[in-house]
């Protein structure tokens, strides 16, 4: 028979069943609930059930079919009012608390989920292998160095983060994390301490909101002096070809120590459908500015006046002035959306935002790769480019991009579960940069290592 012509047979076979309740006894209900279970038809039998129910019949193997419908479903509510219903009838059935388990850990009820849990046989708890998360749920600590290829523009790098994950309810979760980085440079040196908190709401399990929020404090010494020279050739009127050049000799100074607090502000959505997942969000960054320095310029300026080549004046002049810039506020905001895409082996996806900083609007991209190789490995890979003009935050703005160079980076990260709960991880990084203060470009090779450890 065509398989057309038989679900249509089916379904009036249902609708003849659905009017005639009333005539109907135990042993159609059942076994018309049963033929519906085997067949897998979740929604016709979630109709037929409730009919069925709403007509008086009530017992263990209806509720326990409709649950199994509802759970299928994803009714995860309905769900566990119906396996209830079953379990009043028959306390010992392991597959009613299984469902009832798996139920409650959907719904994010952790409560009930471990009470279901505990009343598992210990076969079916090492199939699940249902462990829950501790208050301490996560820690992390990271630690590695930024090797310089230019010794002339900028020293090594030190690099450490540490991070702790809370677990605070089956809604809600609260990540942190503290870095430090120290690096001596060109013009001086500096130390950055960072501080970033995450909370994350789940409103289902398939959407959250969460708002990153970065602190980031950076001092530098500040000692470099620049040499420069600028020429310039114009011509003048009269008898014959008469030029000036005028040669500026500038010597820049800059000496003294510089202070910023930086706050990036990140609320986001996330959600997720089976393969897809979108998360707009809003940014907003502010940088409070001290610099306790001061700069002086002294300028020689020689001219010359050449008529057919041959000098007939030259005058020199010099020039000698300082500055002392006064606190400044800066502020950015921008919005923008983190995209990907999840195939059988690898997720593909990446970073896009506009950003906002005095006035000044950029495009930001930034393209993720993450490939999955067996049960134990995964590669992640991002490359991004910035210019000097604005401060960026990545990944739930858990990393801060602050600085005030331009900077190009790409990231190799590799992931090994040594065991279920402890995680290692091996970062190299490739970055290009040029300096604000000094114009150099150099280049910075990162290696990090990393351990996760889930408790």
């Amino acid at each position: 028979m065509h398989p057309i012509i038989k679900n249509i047979l089916f379904i009036c076979f249902l609708l003849i069943s659905s009017s005639s309740y009333s005539q109907s006894n135990f042993k159609e209900v059942d076994s018309t609930s049963y033929a519906l279970y085997v067949n897998m038809d979740w929604y016709n039998l979630i109709r037929y059930c409730e009919k069925a129910k709403e007509n008086g019949y009530d017992y263990f193997y209806l509720n326990l079919r409709l649950g199994i419908a509802y759970f299928t479903t994803e009714n995860y509510k309905k769900s566990i009012t119906a396996l209830e219903d079953a379990n009043r009838d028959n306390s010992f059935n392991q597959t009613v608390k299984e469902y009832l388990f798996g139920s409650n850990y959907h719904l994010m009820k952790e409560k009930n989920a471990k009470k279901w849990y505990a009343q598992l046989d210990d076969t079916i708890q090492q199939r699940i292998q249902y462990s829950p998360e501790k208050l301490l749920s996560e820690i992390y600590i990271e630690g590695g160095q930024k090797i310089s290829k230019n010794r002339d523009a900028a020293n090594k790098a030190d690099y450490l983060n540490f991070a702790l994950k809370l677990h605070l309810s089956g809604r809600f979760d609260l990540s942190q994390s503290y870095t430090f980085i120290q690096q001596n440079l060109i013009w001086g040196d500096f130390k950055q301490h960072q501080y970033y908190l995450n909370p994350t709401f789940k409103i289902s399990p398939s959407l959250s909101f969460n708002i990153g929020m970065h602190y980031a404090n950076y001092q530098s010494n500040i000692d470099f002096h620049l040499r420069s020279t600028f020429n310039s050739v114009g011509k003048t009127g009269g008898i014959g070809i008469n030029t000036i050049d005028t040669t500026t000799l500038r010597n820049y100074y800059i000496q003294g120590f510089y202070v910023e607090n930086d706050i990036l502000f990140e609320p986001r959505i996330t959600k997720s459908w089976q393969k897809f997942t979108i998360a707009p969000y809003f940014s907003y960054y502010t940088s409070f500015q001290d610099p306790n320095y001061f700069e002086r310029f002294i300028d020689t300026l020689t001219v010359t006046e050449r008529s057919f080549g041959t000098i007939i004046n030259q005058t020199t002049e010099y020039k000698d002035s300082s500055a002392t810039p006064g606190r400044t506020t800066l502020t950015q905001y921008g919005f923008g959306a983190d995209l990907y895409y999840t195939f059988k082996h690898f997720t593909l996806g990446g970073d896009l935002k506009y950003i906002n900083n005095n006035s000044t609007s950029s495009i930001f991209i930034m393209p993720y790769l993450n490939i999955r190789v067996g049960k134990k490995l995964t590669f992640y890979t991002y490359f991004f480019k910035k210019n000097y003009s604005y401060t960026i935050g990545l990944f739930n703005s858990s990393q801060l991009i602050n600085t005030s160079d331009q900077v190009r980076k790409f990231n190799f990260t590799s992931q090994y579960k040594i065991t279920p709960k402890l995680n290692l991880y091996f970062t190299y990084q490739n970055e290009k940069i040029t300096d604000i203060l000094s114009t150099q470009t150099y280049k910075l090779h990162s290696y990090y290592l990393g351990l996760k450890l889930k408790l």
